[in-house]
């Protein structure tokens, strides 16, 4: 029986001061903790769905996510009006379509559901090739842990191991120092496909930091350092060229928001 497929996300990131975010200080400035309550609960719920969406346009709707805040459904209507304007969700789906979704959760869920996408289909791919497998023989009999491919016109396509991925990771570090103990480290994380993109995406931020770029890159950590302590989860600020100031043309803002050097 194959196993089902998984559905919506298992957690998502939180910053440490998400509650200076703009949209929820407004909250919490009108509502207290209940206003933290409720956008967090709810952000809980849209990511555990397929796809990033919870219903929340008929009375039922509204009272069973009043009661899992622990607010009343006045309170609720309120918060939900406030948390609309300042865009902690999109307002004109939710008056469409009486759900809760935002640009950003759709991205986040998107990026998530294309890497389990392409993994599936690696693994359907190994398996197609493992069954067309028969035992080699000698003088008529088979011979023990011996099976060779029968037919597969194809050749295996060759994915990344633990250790390819760890190569890449090294490559990118700017600091060559401790490479046995980083690969140490690196193997005692065990990274999935997910976490070597979030790692990657990480490192590429913080190279561009003004910490790692001072004295020539004096106080950027260790690998192994940097991977023990899940460094990927720091929250950097970024200098970007202000509006007044013209860009050199040498540098882009990919997807995620991050500036990176034309070329890398």
């Amino acid at each position: 029986m194959a196993r089902p497929h998984k559905q919506g996300l298992s957690y998502f990131p939180h910053d440490t001061d998400a509650a200076n975010d703009g949209k929820i200080h407004s909250l919490v400035a009108m509502f207290g903790t209940e206003g933290y309550a409720f956008y967090f609960i709810l952000l809980e719920n849209i990511f555990r769905t397929e796809n990033g969406r919870i219903n929340c346009g008929k009375p039922c709707e509204k009272a069973g996510w009043a009661k899992a805040i622990g607010i009343t459904v006045e309170k609720f209507n309120s918060i939900l009006e406030i948390a609309l304007e300042v865009g902690c969700f999109d307002k004109v789906i939710f008056e469409n379509e009486k759900v809760l979704t935002s640009n950003g959760v759709q991205k986040r869920i998107e990026s998530i559901l294309n890497l389990r996408s392409k993994d599936r289909k690696r693994k359907e791919v190994l398996s197609k090739d493992n069954t067309k497998r028969k035992r080699k023989v000698k003088n008529g009999k088979p011979l023990e842990n011996s099976w060779k491919i029968l037919e597969n016109p194809r050749k295996t396509p060759v994915f990344h191991t633990e250790n390819d991925m760890f190569v890449v990771f090294y490559d990118k570090y700017p600091k060559k120092e401790g490479k046995k103990d980083a690969q140490k480290a690196w193997n005692k994380l065990n990274p999935d496909e997910i976490l070597v993109k979030i790692i990657m995406q990480a490192l590429e931020t913080a190279k561009q930091t003004d910490k790692w770029q001072r004295d020539n890159g004096q106080y950027i950590p260790l690998p192994a350092s940097w991977l023990r302590g899940e460094r990927w989860e720091d929250k950097h600020t970024i200098d970007l060229p202000q509006p007044d100031q013209p860009d050199d043309g040498n540098w882009f803002l990919d997807s995620y928001g991050i500036k990176k050097m034309k070329g890398t």
